[in-house]
Formats: C-alpha cells, sequence, structure tokens
C-alpha cells in the first residue's frame, strides 16, 4: 500500500501511513552508513549525522529541515525520510503533603 503525501502550508510534506504510528514530515531519501554514523534530527530541526566513535563534530546534512512540535518525537525512518510519531503523555505528579 502506498502512503498518500499531502503538501502543507509550511513547504513540508506530510504523508499518513496505515502501518504504525508513525507519519512522514519530509521525504528526503537520505542515504546512510549505519555502520559508521549515528543520525538525528536536532532542537533547531536540522538533520544531523555524528560518528559513532564519539570523535568528531555533528554535521548538519539537511540545514531547516523540518519546523518541530514538542507533541512529536521526530526521527530519520528506514526509507531516509523524516517522520513524527506521537510523543507518550506524560502522567500528572502526583502532589506531595507537606
Amino acid at each position: 500500500m502506498k502512503a498518500k503525501w499531502n503538501k502543507l502550508a509550511s513547504g513540508n510534506v506530510l504523508s499518513h501511513s496505515n502501518h504504525g504510528m508513525a507519519e512522514k514530515v519530509k521525504k528526503l531519501n537520505l542515504e546512510r552508513d549505519y555502520k559508521k554514523f549515528l543520525y538525528f534530527i536536532d532542537g533547531n530541526g536540522n538533520v544531523c549525522s555524528k560518528p559513532k566513535s564519539g570523535e568528531g563534530e555533528s554535521q548538519v546534512l539537511v540545514p531547516n529541515a523540518i519546523e518541530r512540535d514538542n507533541q512529536f518525537l521526530y526521527f530519520i525512518d528506514k526509507e531516509g525520510d523524516v517522520a513524527r510519531s506521537p510523543r507518550a503523555a506524560r502522567k500528572p505528579k502526583k502532589e506531595q503533603a507537606a
């Protein structure tokens, strides 16, 4: 089954998939080397990579790839695209009696 792609007002692309809770936000088709690098989306919405060895700086691969919403967890999916899934709801803290 193919996912539907919709263009948002922000210019980002969004798809809804029937395969789980994640939705694609932007199609990038990144080629990745998982043996040597860790891939992530930083707080500014940049797609970055960093050597797994821990040595070296993070490198921005796609600047300003997305506009983040704190209600979602963003990641690079197996196709090399940016996807997101809803964050788990936090339980309210219990008030402690003084």
